[in-house]
């Protein structure tokens, strides 16, 4: 079976993780859960789904929350930091 293709809202979440790591360096499942109504499964899919596109996250057992590695620089660009607004 073949792996299912991104969709507009499935891209808008992938988005937001990087938003959320970009500016607070940490995200987990419930912030996914929470700003887009989704469930369990589907942001632990998009969570795994990042993973994978982007290798700047790791899953910090003890806090049980993706973080940001040490040694990656993001910038923050306007829109991102719009975007995290919106979360606050």
């Amino acid at each position: 079976m073949s792996e299912p293709r991104n969709t507009w809202a499935k891209e808008r979440r992938l988005d937001f993780i990087d938003d959320v790591l970009t500016e607070r360096e940490w995200i987990n499942r419930r912030d996914i859960m929470d700003y887009f109504r989704v469930t369990v499964v589907i942001a632990s899919r998009d969570l795994a789904a990042f993973a994978k596109l982007d290798r700047y996250m790791v899953y910090n057992e003890r806090t049980q929350r993706y973080e940001r590695n040490a040694g990656s620089v993001r910038s923050s660009t306007p829109a991102r930091r719009k975007a995290w607004r919106l979360f606050k």
